[in-house]
């Protein structure tokens, strides 16, 4: 997998979704993880697999997504593991303020 992938900095609002190859036989077991705590697919962070492929799908982040997303395949061969970072940054706005100093005469 790309290096752009694994390592992500994404801003807020932004939409992050990652596309795994899986295959093995017997067909593996699928597992998602953030920061070694179990992900389970829920309406903010969607988690589609299918038989070769598992996906994980944020469409719009927030600074708490921030972590490492870790997908895992297991099957009576053994098991396979990949991290994928993902930092989410804030949105800001810079102000240029002038000051003006009249003099009165």
């Amino acid at each position: 997998m790309d290096d752009s992938v694994i390592s992500q900095k994404l801003r807020v609002t932004n939409q992050w979704k990652i596309d795994v190859k899986v295959s093995g036989y017997p067909a593996p077991d699928v597992f998602w993880k953030k920061n070694g705590n179990d992900l389970p697919s829920t309406k903010h962070c969607s988690i589609y697999t299918e038989e070769n492929s598992t996906t994980i799908a944020i469409y719009s982040l927030v600074k708490d997504d921030s972590g490492t997303y870790t997908v895992s395949a297991k099957n009576d061969a053994g098991s396979v593991s990949l991290d994928l970072n993902l930092r989410v940054i804030g949105m800001y706005i810079i102000f240029h303020v002038q000051i003006y100093v009249v003099n009165k005469v």
